[in-house]
């Protein structure tokens, strides 16, 4: 394995992070427990964020949440100080360098083998985001994952040495045009452009060292419990036993180096598709996930 030797940027406005994958921020020294207006439930103190103020929406800040307010930095220490009524939640990372969906298959051996597509990175929304639907777009399917952020560059990384190229977690949704893929499927072509709608993250990213409760057997194992809703109505409510991501990073860094700000979304955790449970304009999605926060998309 090797690792890029330089600081990497990845949110506008900076969140540093060093060469192995590290914040520059202690947020385990910070402590825990506070709520998060807008990003659901009681999450832990520090996330790690971007936003905009309601007085200079074209703007965007990123930063950290910490104890009710909104920490803007520079990468190395607050800049600006904002309390939460005068600020909004926007998608966690700029743009992506890439985006891989994660699949899983059962192994011969009691383990499971894993693949991945891409989408497409430009099409990502934040959390309270309100989705404009061209009036020829039908039912579209859901897919709720949970994605990871890559911190640091490098190559032939070891699925035991993974966790340190994890900058943090946050729950993701994925959209699809069911018709789309039944017609390139008819066709003999790949399904890419039905995937190729929108996609959302938020509302914010949770470190690892925030999620030591949630550990399996490996530093890649998380267990989630999550709940996805459409209109206010619970589809599907679960704990589940994810990973280990480690395993999707070796494979993804065998052939390039992984990079800063790669999203890598886990297997789905619930889906609405087909039989009724397809959404449209006018519906709002949720998904809910204990310790990451509340993603919300609204249709229109």
């Amino acid at each position: 394995m090797w690792r890029s030797s330089s600081q990497t940027r990845i949110f506008s406005g900076g969140i540093c992070v060093t060469r192995r994958g590290r914040r520059c921020h202690s947020t385990r020294q910070m402590g825990l427990g506070q709520a998060i207006p807008g990003a659901g439930g009681t999450l832990p103190t520090v996330k790690l964020c971007r936003f905009v103020l309601h007085a200079e929406p074209q703007t965007p800040r990123s930063g950290l949440y910490y104890e009710g307010r909104f920490y803007e930095t520079d990468g190395e220490k607050a800049i600006g100080i904002h309390d939460t009524e005068s600020a909004a939640l926007l998608a966690p990372i700029i743009l992506a360098p890439s985006v891989r969906v994660l699949e899983t298959q059962p192994s011969g051996e009691g383990g499971v083998n894993w693949g991945y597509h891409f989408n497409n990175p430009t099409r990502m929304v934040g959390s309270n985001s309100e989705v404009e639907l061209p009036e020829e777009m039908g039912a579209l399917d859901v897919e709720a994952r949970i994605a990871l952020v890559i911190s640091g560059r490098g190559q032939y990384v070891r699925p035991e040495e993974a966790h340190e190229f994890i900058l943090g977690y946050a729950p993701t949704l994925f959209f699809r045009l069911p018709d789309e893929a039944e017609s390139a499927s008819a066709h003999g072509l790949p399904p890419s452009a039905a995937n190729d709608v929108f996609w959302a993250l938020g509302p914010v990213l949770t470190t690892p060292d925030e999620l030591i409760e949630n550990l399996g057997e490996s530093l890649t194992d998380y267990s989630w419990q999550y709940r996805l809703r459409i209109n206010g109505e619970t589809l599907s409510e679960a704990e589940t036993l994810q990973g280990p991501y480690g395993e999707a990073l070796a494979l993804a860094s065998r052939f390039g180096p992984l990079m800063p700000g790669e999203v890598f979304a886990g297997p789905t955790l619930a889906h609405a598709r087909g039989g009724g449970q397809s959404v449209r304009a006018g519906d709002t999605i949720e998904l809910e996930v204990q310790k990451l926060g509340r993603l919300v998309v609204r249709l229109v």
